[in-house]
């Protein structure tokens, strides 16, 4: 992701994460937030994070009777949602979960990895 804030900007506050979910042991991310700032009187803070499905929520949702690949699909589901759920246009953020939907729908013969 990138950040651009012009001369003009005095006084923006601008945030960028960039968090990344890892679904299999081969996979790989790079990831470098952006901030190209040219104004004086700004806030800005970015950061990133790359990580793999969370074995605790696995284990949790195994328990309750749910599939290997049903648990993964939801735990990938609410990570996509978290990001999703800060949009704030209603529109866009309705074109997002469609494109998650889809996006897991595929994913689903793939067999999530374990």
């Amino acid at each position: 992701g990138r950040i651009l804030i012009p001369p003009d900007g005095q006084g923006a506050d601008a945030r960028l994460r960039n968090d990344n979910l890892l679904l299999d042991e081969s996979a790989r991310m790079e990831t470098r937030p952006e901030l190209e700032v040219y104004a004086d009187e700004v806030q800005c803070a970015h950061g990133a994070a790359t990580g793999a499905l969370d074995e605790a929520a696995l284990f949790y949702l195994r328990t309750r009777g749910l599939p290997p690949d049903q648990a993964r699909a939801m735990l990938v589901r609410a990570f996509a949602s978290s990001i999703s759920n800060d949009i704030e246009m209603p529109r866009a953020q309705k074109m997002a979960d469609g494109m998650l939907s889809r996006a897991l729908r595929d994913l689903a013969p793939l067999r999530l990895a374990a």
